[in-house]
């Protein structure tokens, strides 16, 4: 309780007091001691209503500080969130790294885990490339053992047969060159 409302009760009129007035019979008495009780009421009153307001001010501030705080740590989750999309974006190793710059507190370990998917796929789609490559490399030979099979039960048959030899033997040495190249890098 405040000062204000400490000297307020001090002024309360004691019992024995209004016992007093009220027993006596002048109007004027009773009527006086009526009317300072009340403004004595009424005083209390407007203490108290200060006193209350005064603690409400408190709580609010209190609160609202709380609901900055919980906005500011959404806000912070939606930038993280939204982290997360921009790294899955990624598809070549020059937009990961770039896509990964940002700010330390929006880091997080859902963007991690989407950073090291997106790594695999990338990694993956390489080696399907490579693959491809061999793929492709087996496929000219079977395309020039199709054309040239026909042929090998002729009499130039042998010729044939040396033809296609000769030209798997080039594309076995391109594709280990190409192997070669990628290993040196």
């Amino acid at each position: 309780m405040s000062s204000e409302a400490l000297r307020l009760a001090d002024e309360l009129p004691s019992i024995d007091n209004l016992k007093r007035i009220a027993a006596s019979d002048s109007p004027t008495a009773i009527q006086n001691g009526l009317v300072n009780a009340i403004k004595w009421i009424q005083s209390l009153e407007r203490e108290l209503k200060f006193e209350r307001a005064a603690s409400f001010r408190d709580q609010i501030a209190s609160l609202e500080a709380e609901r900055d705080q919980l906005r500011a740590e959404l806000e912070t989750e939606r930038m993280r969130l939204a982290a997360c999309g921009v790294i899955a974006t990624s598809n070549t190793p020059e937009s990961a790294v770039a896509n990964r710059v940002m700010l330390p507190e929006f880091w997080s370990a859902s963007a991690q885990d989407v950073a090291s998917a997106v790594d695999r796929e990338m990694a993956l789609r390489a080696e399907v490339e490579r693959l491809r490559e061999f793929f492709d490399a087996d496929m000219a030979v079977a395309k020039i053992y199709d054309e040239v099979s026909p042929g090998l039960t002729s009499p130039k048959g042998a010729e044939w047969s040396d033809r296609v030899e000769a030209a798997i033997a080039r594309r076995c040495a391109a594709v280990i060159a190409i192997e070669a190249a990628k290993e040196a890098k």
